[in-house]
């Protein structure tokens, strides 16, 4: 993902290994009964196990404090790709930045976010393409501009129509290419080529329209109130 150390040290990245955590974490006091309340820990048919087993670790943060972890499992294609603690989710990606800047793009997933931080720009990260609540409007009520650079796939399209809905059309959509999503962009174009994408970048309500199958419209039909 080309993802700096730097960036790596900062938003402490890791690995979870074939297991180990639960009992870490009973022999500093806590019960197997908080640790399956917290999702750290699963029962399976052999007894309890680490939820997260050898997969990436991206934490994520607020205020100094980690309030969730994702897991990323490795290998080509894996199924699923994600693994999400059980609970609400009531964070987004580096959302601490939204104190200090006028600005934010919106990203899918906090990978394509760590790669536009890596690259000097605000960025946040819901944590999958669908999962952008409407309560979390309130948190750019004083941002100037909001843009939202999700992947250019079906899923991504349905969560920025999710996001644009929520914003009342008041965000502007950065297009990528097909099935091509913001880490991937950039593994084979520069910052000068995404600033062209963001500068141009639609409204909403247009990127909606044209996200819209055409269809033929008879010239008697023209006056029709669906059309209109």
């Amino acid at each position: 993902k080309k993802l700096t150390h730097k960036i790596r040290k900062q938003f402490r990245l890791g690995f979870a290994q074939g297991g180990g955590l639960t009992s870490y974490l009973k022999k500093k006091g806590f019960s197997l009964e908080e640790c399956l309340d917290a999702g750290v820990t699963v029962m399976r048919n052999r007894g309890p196990e680490d939820f997260f087993r050898n997969v990436l670790i991206l934490p994520v943060w607020k205020n100094g404090q980690v309030v969730n972890f994702v897991g990323r499992m490795l290998g080509e294609n894996p199924k699923p790709k994600y693994l999400n603690l059980k609970g609400s989710i009531n964070h987004l990606f580096n959302e601490d930045i939204l104190a200090s800047v006028s600005e934010v793009i919106i990203c899918e997933g906090i990978v394509d976010t760590l790669t536009l931080i890596q690259r000097g720009l605000p960025a946040v990260g819901t944590l999958g393409a669908g999962l952008f609540k409407e309560e979390f409007k309130t948190k750019f009520r004083d941002k100037q501009k909001k843009y939202v650079a999700f992947d250019n796939d079906l899923s991504g399209i349905s969560g920025a129509f999710k996001i644009g809905e929520i914003f009342e059309g008041n965000i502007k959509v950065i297009s990528l290419p097909l099935d091509v999503d913001v880490n991937d962009f950039f593994l084979t174009h520069g910052l000068s080529d995404f600033n062209a994408r963001k500068k141009i970048a639609d409204w909403f309500p247009n990127f909606h329209i044209d996200q819209m199958p055409a269809e033929e419209i008879h010239l008697l039909d023209i006056e029709n109130a669906k059309y209109i």
